[in-house]
């Protein structure tokens, strides 16, 4: 099999799920019984920290994000991060399905596997039918 690469950019599903768990912890905080000052502090911390964290991952802009994966002819895997690159082996407890990818990775630099979840409007059109097919065939 030749070398395939993927690279991958902000999911719109992924953004829409952030946005409506950040939008749910508002309204709960803003439902719940406290005085008029620690209700405005606790709407604010929670939009400051649902910001973050569209911004890092929802974005992929955070130094761990993964922003490419190369499969090679070997059934290695290299993982392009926005910090640095590994060499890694897909593990047996990904989950691969149409809608959503699990990812898991051992890699050598790492004690802890690496995971990366893809949907489908993160790739190229047809590509995500690819990465299917590698990480199945691996």
């Amino acid at each position: 099999m030749q070398e395939t690469e993927w690279r991958v950019k902000p999911s719109y599903y992924y953004l829409v799920a952030l946005i409506v768990l950040v939008a749910a912890s508002l309204g709960i905080a803003a439902s719940l019984s406290l005085t008029l000052l620690y209700k405005m502090a606790l709407l604010a911390l929670v939009s400051t920290y649902g910001s973050i964290i569209i911004w890092h991952f929802g974005l992929l802009r955070a130094p761990d994000s993964i922003i490419r994966l190369t499969c090679t002819a070997n059934g290695e895997w290299r993982i392009q991060t926005n910090r640095c690159s590994y060499e890694a082996i897909l593990r047996g407890d990904s989950t691969v399905t149409t809608i959503v990818s699990v990812l898991r990775f051992n890699a050598n630099k790492k004690r802890l596997p690496i995971t990366c979840v893809i949907f489908p409007d993160s790739l190229l059109p047809d590509y995500y039918r690819r990465l299917l097919v590698a990480a199945r065939m691996r």
